[in-house]
């Protein structure tokens, strides 16, 4: 007497293979989805995290400086061991003493500066106590507003000489 071996048949087998592709390829696509997510995610935490060091460093060194100047869309910083200097343009530059420290992709616009409610507009060196830019930012305008505290002496200093700007740091 034989006896019969279970098994699957061909067909079974075929239909088992079909739905395990189906599985598989469902499973590949949502783990290409949630990569690319991901990599969005770090990207836009990124992009978070250069602005809040834009705001951190803006407003460190504007506290640490002892004047603060404007001229066309750049922000001058002046102390006595160092000059800091921002451009506000397509991007944000940094530069101490004259070397570039950093670079921000983030195009600043409207750049304002003024001194006692005042806006300056020279092509010149101005005395200023407040700059304001904004960012657009995934669609949303940013906006950015660094103050200069002056300290009684300096105020009178400033009136002093409100002439000659250039001046102002070097006594």
């Amino acid at each position: 007497m034989q006896q019969k071996i279970k098994a699957f048949t061909l067909q079974e087998l075929l239909v088992v293979m079909v739905l395990s592709s189906i599985l598989l390829s469902t499973l590949y696509i949502g783990l290409q989805m949630t990569q690319q997510y991901f990599i969005r995610f770090s990207r836009s935490g990124e992009s978070i995290e250069q602005l809040q060091l834009l705001q951190r460093i803006m407003s460190k060194d504007i506290e640490q400086s002892e004047w603060m100047l404007s001229r066309n869309h750049e922000l001058i910083l002046i102390r006595q061991d160092k000059n800091v200097v921002y451009t506000l343009g397509d991007e944000i530059v940094r530069e101490q003493n004259g070397v570039l420290t950093d670079r921000l992709p983030f195009s600043a616009q409207n750049a304002r500066f003024s001194f006692q409610d005042k806006e300056t507009y020279s092509r010149e060196q101005s005395i200023a106590d407040v700059c304001n830019f904004t960012i657009s930012y995934q669609g949303e305008v940013l906006t950015y507003s660094f103050a200069k505290q002056y300290a009684a002496a300096q105020q009178i200093i400033i009136s002093r000489k409100a002439n000659n700007i250039t001046s102002l740091w070097q006594d």
